[in-house]
């Protein structure tokens, strides 16, 4: 089962937790992975853009982070995540600022997203 809209982490966690390995459930939140690999034992990342516009071909720490975690080394997929923490403020920033310009020309909202890359991998 895949959770298409945004819905406050306790409930996926909760349908993860009363689902057991009956249904594999995720959703499309990349600040959420790391935790949902980590904490509910997740093996899918629901595609949404993140994969493809935090990454480059010679930066793949959302794929590095990934596979650390699924091999247990939870620490250091946690430092990892982290550094991302730029890039996704950036493309929290560029959302908001797409929005507020589309809103004031046209009055209607902007799902079109666009994120800057960086180039720290993370792998070893």
């Amino acid at each position: 089962m895949a959770i298409k809209y945004s819905v406050p982490r306790e409930m996926y966690a909760r349908l993860t937790r009363l689902a057991g390995d009956r249904l594999i459930v995720s959703t499309a939140s990349e600040e959420e992975w790391l935790d949902n690999i980590i904490e509910l034992g997740w093996q899918l990342y629901l595609c949404s853009s993140p994969p493809y516009l935090y990454q480059t071909s010679t930066d793949r720490r959302m794929r590095d982070y990934t596979d650390l975690a699924f091999k247990g080394d939870h620490a250091r997929a946690r430092r990892c995540a982290d550094s991302l923490n730029p890039v996704r403020e950036a493309f929290k920033r560029s959302v908001r600022r797409r929005n507020s310009t589309l809103i004031r020309n046209t009055g209607k909202n902007c799902s079109d997203r666009q994120a800057p890359m960086s180039a720290v991998p993370c792998s070893s």
